[in-house]
């Protein structure tokens, strides 16, 4: 299986769970992605203030973080 970069971590949100990534990549709800190997879903993608489906390149979003990162931090599609 291919993996490849689809973003990077550029602030990380504990209390509420949550990590803000610049997207290189298109993601979707419910994608598998790892981060220094640990595997999760995507359960949340926030643009703004709205819930969204998906997310285009370019992009800076908050998504759900199952576990603590850290800045710079690359998000890898499994």
């Amino acid at each position: 299986m291919v993996s490849y970069k689809i973003g990077t971590v550029n602030a990380y949100y504990a209390k509420l769970s949550m990590m803000a990534v610049d997207l290189t990549s298109d993601i979707h709800l419910m994608d598998t992605i790892s981060i220094n190997s640990q595997e999760f879903k995507i359960r949340k993608i926030k643009k703004e203030y709205l819930f969204v489906d998906l997310a285009t390149k370019g992009e800076t979003v908050v998504i759900n973080a199952d576990f603590p990162v850290a800045i710079g931090d690359e998000l890898v599609r499994t």
